[in-house]
């Protein structure tokens, strides 16, 4: 494998990784606003219980999808790291 293949892969996991951070602030945004409706029940149990239960629900799973995020994210860098550093490529 030559070094300009070995630079094309350095970058393209640099790029998946630079979107699936973009992916998880995003992420993270609308659970700060999906936090807002669970907050608001627990001090106050006045919504409904199925509003509730939606509120959470859709709390857990932004929570589930940034965790996730955050771990490609992770081994999109480790395997930048790995290209990157296989024939000395910056």
């Amino acid at each position: 494998m030559d070094t300009l293949q070995v630079g094309d892969e350095a970058l393209r996991a640099r790029i998946c990784a630079l979107y699936l951070r973009s992916l998880r602030v995003g992420a993270l945004r609308w659970l700060a606003v999906a936090a807002l409706p669970v907050g608001y029940q627990v001090a106050t149990r006045r919504l409904p219980g199925t509003l509730g239960w939606i509120a959470d629900l859709t709390a857990a799973t932004l929570a589930l999808l940034a965790a996730s995020y955050a771990v490609l994210e992770w081994r999109w860098r480790r395997r930048e790291r790995a290209w990157a550093g296989r024939f000395g490529v910056r």
